[in-house]
């Protein structure tokens, strides 16, 4: 049985030497919108890949003519290549779909290089942006960028955690009109919808479905990773946008996710959530597919430690529904022993009392023991930080900090919570502790690195605010 090992790199790459796009197509029925892709290893394997749309009694934008629907439904596939693409590896990859200039072919073959540095990463693959693979485009299909003609609404995407809920309680008095899309629309997400105040037809509800082929390849050993994933949720919320007139993609990075995962290289497992894909992504297709349409993320100015803060202060009814953790993904619970639970259990720290933070979590994460990999990593003492979307390791430091000076204060010898993650803080790791000024600079910093609007700055947040 094939292993995913860099001895194997050559052998997957040699057995499959070409990933075709072949086609795409858009179907629908009385519930659904469909767009489906068809992807195939020269002739040994195909997949098909489907997302879609529960049409609910939306009205879809109509003067988006079937071309242009077919420029955005392509561009969701080349997308949506990568995660096949990655269990093998191929060297050739052949848009079959569509049709790609060579500036375009330059701009997704940086995409996936840089979205894919975590999983070169993890499964020690030594490549570099001109070898790893050659993108060629041989279809006599040609897309034209398109004019629209949107209305100045907002299009919000939910995710199910604090910054997206942050977002939400931001524009709470924004637009009537506001959409909020829900990509694989688990309960829980739905119901952060609904406690917005956001009724079911507001609410864009959209599925992904993979192909088994491709989990059956993963489960018996070929390459397995993480994929740009924030990447695809552009893609797909910019073909939302424009099927349902929305001016602006309003998304929750926030500045913490432009560092790298891994000191002294360019691993940022959150690249596809940084300021330089954000910009990157809003000059392509708005010279590509449309310039009518503005994706940003509303969030931008502001650290983990500040979005902290600010999250403790929305309507409470938020805190026993939000859910973070990628371990447990898609259930009510916190799994309580990987390291997004730990992070943000520690951001909320200086700022939620005790029975609050036990009502969200179930129990003191500072117990437990064996969250201590974790913990060092989070901290900077393991230079690799948790490949999660996690704040630096200076606002973690700075949330702890803040938090011991809340909780444990000099003359203070019997802490309220069993501190044994805090203990071996205070006592090896001392040096890490923040002063109450460097602190203080970071909840009252902005990041001017941002793509806000104009009107949205001026009205929903302001500096001062901070």
């Amino acid at each position: 049985m094939p292993q995913g090992t860099p001895s194997n790199f050559i052998q997957f790459r040699d057995e499959y030497p070409e990933f075709v796009y072949e086609k795409y197509a858009i179907e629908e029925d009385e519930d659904k919108l469909y767009f489906r892709f068809f992807y195939r290893y020269s002739s040994k394997i195909a997949f098909k890949h489907e997302i879609n749309i529960l049409k609910k009694n939306f009205t879809f934008h109509l003067d988006l003519s079937s071309s242009e629907l077919e420029n955005l439904v392509f561009h969701l596939g080349l997308i949506e290549l990568i995660k096949y693409w990655m269990v093998t590896c191929s060297p050739v990859v052949i848009i079959k779909a569509g049709s790609l200039k060579a500036n375009q072919i330059k701009w997704w073959k940086n995409l996936y290089f840089k979205g894919l540095q975590e999983f070169f990463y993890v499964n020690s693959i030594e490549v570099n942006v001109n070898d790893f693979m050659e993108l060629t485009s041989n279809s006599p299909k040609k897309f034209q960028p398109f004019n629209l003609q949107n209305k100045a609404k907002n299009l919000i995407l939910i995710g199910g955690g604090k910054d997206s809920i942050l977002t939400l309680d931001i524009l709470a008095q924004s637009h009537p009109d506001d959409l909020c899309l829900v990509f694989n629309p688990h309960p829980f997400r739905i119901q952060i919808a609904q406690l917005a105040k956001f009724p079911s037809e507001r609410i864009v509800e959209i599925q992904r479905i993979s192909d088994p082929k491709l989990l059956k390849m993963r489960a018996n050993g070929y390459f397995t990773g993480h994929p740009p994933f924030s990447a695809f949720l552009a893609f797909l919320s910019l073909t939302v946008a424009a099927l349902f007139g929305t001016k602006h993609i309003v998304v929750s990075n926030e500045s913490s996710a432009n560092e790298v995962s891994i000191a002294n290289t360019d691993i940022n497992h959150q690249y596809s959530k940084s300021f330089e894909f954000e910009q990157n992504f809003n000059e392509y297709f708005q010279k590509t597919i449309t310039a009518d349409i503005q994706y940003f993320s509303l969030l931008r100015p502001l650290n983990e430690l500040q979005i902290a803060r600010r999250f403790s202060q929305v309507n409470p009814r938020y805190f026993s529904v939000f859910r973070s953790c990628n371990t447990a993904r898609g259930t009510r619970v916190w799994c309580n022993h990987c390291p997004k639970c730990l992070f943000v259990y520690i951001i909320l720290f200086p700022f939620f009392s005790e029975p609050e933070l036990f009502s969200i979590f179930g129990q003191d994460l500072f117990q437990q023991r064996e969250l201590l990999p974790s913990f060092l990593k989070l901290i900077g003492v393991d230079p690799i930080k948790p490949f999660e979307c996690v704040g630096t390791r200076d606002e973690v430091n700075a949330a702890l900090s803040l938090g011991l000076e809340k909780w444990y204060p000099s003359d203070s010898s019997t802490p309220k919570l069993l501190p044994h993650l805090l203990k071996i803080y205070t006592q090896q790791y001392r040096h890490l502790i923040k002063t109450h000024d460097h602190v203080h600079e970071l909840l009252n910093s902005w990041n001017e690195n941002h793509l806000i609007p104009p009107k949205f700055l001026n009205v929903f947040l302001r500096p001062g605010d901070l």
